[in-house]
């Protein structure tokens, strides 16, 4: 494939990598190393025994995601998911 810059000269040889996006987030998501760290689900965080503050530390704890849970049926999860990748 040949590469013509938007403006200059290319004036040395370049190599470009490419890996389809698909096949490393399958990779990604398929490696029991990272199964800890990666959550499906809305979740809820609380400061204190008696639940009345919450923490919002992470995406999963915020309240977009509560919300986007309720809006999306289960049969269409998968979609959504689809989507936010």
């Amino acid at each position: 494939m040949e590469i013509h810059p938007v403006c200059g000269v290319l004036h040395e040889k370049t190599t470009l990598l490419f890996r389809d996006p698909v096949s490393v987030v399958e990779h990604l998501l398929s490696d029991p190393k990272l199964g800890e760290c990666l959550h499906w689900g809305p979740s809820k965080l609380w400061s204190d025994s008696g639940k009345h503050k919450r923490w919002y530390s992470r995406m999963e704890t915020a309240n977009w995601w509560w919300e986007m849970q309720v809006s999306h049926s289960s049969s269409e999860t998968g979609l959504w998911l689809k989507r936010i990748v």
